[in-house]
């Protein structure tokens, strides 16, 4: 299949790459990939900690707001009566509940009455539902909560350790939110007697 012309023999060209060309798209195709393993696939991997973040902001105030809705002591529950570390020496006084009693009195999250019931409160993520006993855990993969309840009348963040007549002002409340990357998020407000 070759013609002749001008006495030489001409061939038809071959299609295809030549072995240096190959070498070349081989390096090139390796040092590609190194840039894409070592920059770019980790920035992957991070862009789900913000939407992971939202979701424990949104589970934490979640929280926080079923907390607040609650009243302030086991003690203050009663309606249109006094609260409770009121009117000290007086025949009606009744002490708000102390810190080393704080927790739940009631069985089920369900019946809890007040703020320090959900003191030492840990949820894993079969245990987290709804104020209306719904389960969250296909919306919360991975979550877990914990709650802590302490008396802080200065506002520091710190337990007080003061007479109970000075530390029954305020509890606070703390949420701490797990995320499925083991990383921890803190939400915490104040609950005032009054």
């Amino acid at each position: 299949m070759s013609l002749r012309r001008n006495g030489s023999l001409k061939h038809k060209s071959r299609a295809g790459f030549t072995l240096v060309e190959l070498v070349i798209g081989i390096v090139t195709l390796g040092i590609a990939l190194s840039v894409l393993t070592a920059l770019v696939f980790p920035q992957a991997r991070q862009s789900t900690v913000p939407f992971q973040q939202m979701k424990a902001a949104q589970l934490g105030q979640s929280l926080l707001d079923e907390i607040l809705n609650k009243a302030f002591d086991e003690q203050s529950i009663r309606p249109g009566a006094l609260r409770c570390d009121e009117n000290v020496g007086e025949p009606d006084f009744v002490a708000c509940t102390s810190q080393s009693n704080l927790g739940s009195e009631e069985s089920a999250r369900s019946e809890y009455n007040d703020v320090d019931d959900f003191h030492e409160l840990e949820l894993s993520i079969s245990q987290l539902e709804d104020t209306l006993g719904r389960s969250l855990e296909p919306f919360f993969t991975g979550f877990s909560a914990s709650v802590r309840v302490f008396y802080d009348a200065d506002l520091s963040g710190t337990v007080n350790t003061s007479t109970p007549q000075d530390t029954a002002l305020f509890k606070r409340i703390e949420v701490t939110i797990q995320l499925p990357d083991n990383s921890e998020a803190v939400f915490s407000a104040y609950r005032g007697n009054y």
